[in-house]
């Protein structure tokens, strides 16, 4: 299933909030502030992507692992997150479609 997302199936969904279980029981808010293709070749029937999620975590982040990742319009999907460091509003995180 992993190999058949593509960008397009996020388009529309920047700026809303996804659910990332960092914790098994414990959903955490993230909203995709970012959609952005990425240069490359790969063997899959897609573009190279990658989505940026924001949570609101000011002094801690979790280390990269895959991660439940839940949305009301998407099926139940189990990614690879990698955090990527503060901003202003909170702590981002991506997860690269190669």
């Amino acid at each position: 299933m992993l190999d058949q997302l593509k960008a397009e199936q996020f388009t529309g969904l920047e700026n809303t909030s996804f659910s990332i279980f960092f914790e098994e029981d414990k959903p955490m808010a993230a909203q995709l502030v970012k959609i952005e293709r990425l240069k490359g070749d790969t063997d899959l029937d897609r573009t190279p992507f990658s989505l940026i999620f924001e949570t609101a975590q000011k002094d801690s982040y979790y280390q990269q692992a895959i991660y439940k990742i839940t949305h009301p319009q998407l099926d139940e999907m189990h990614l690879f997150v990698v955090p990527l460091g503060k901003s202003k509003q909170g702590m981002r995180y991506e997860v690269v479609f190669s």
